[in-house]
């Protein structure tokens, strides 16, 4: 995942609390294993595939230390998607 990342200084005037931001895009590797759909008695098999991610972020950083700091984020993190089979064959996608 390669990330961007703003820093928003100044926000909350002399105080040492750091707001940021920021995105990301980069690659995930997604596995599944015995997923059942509501409704249906019969699982899924496994697999994996690889594919694009991207996320975006927003937290708050305070410095504790001169090489320290404390920081609370939320991040939401998605994929394109991955193409599935069943055991009968057939297709659905997933993200």
């Amino acid at each position: 995942m390669v990330n961007a990342v703003f820093d928003i200084e100044n926000t909350f005037n002399d105080s040492n609390i750091e707001p940021f931001v920021g995105l990301g895009v980069g690659m995930a590797n997604l596995k599944w294993s015995e997923m059942v759909v509501a409704g249906s008695a019969a699982p899924y098999g496994g697999g994996s595939d690889t594919d694009l991610a991207y996320q975006a972020f927003a937290g708050l950083r305070v410095p504790l230390a001169d090489n320290l700091d404390m920081s609370v984020k939320y991040r939401y993190m998605g994929t394109k998607g991955m193409d599935m089979v069943d055991r009968l064959g057939n297709s659905f996608d997933a993200n």
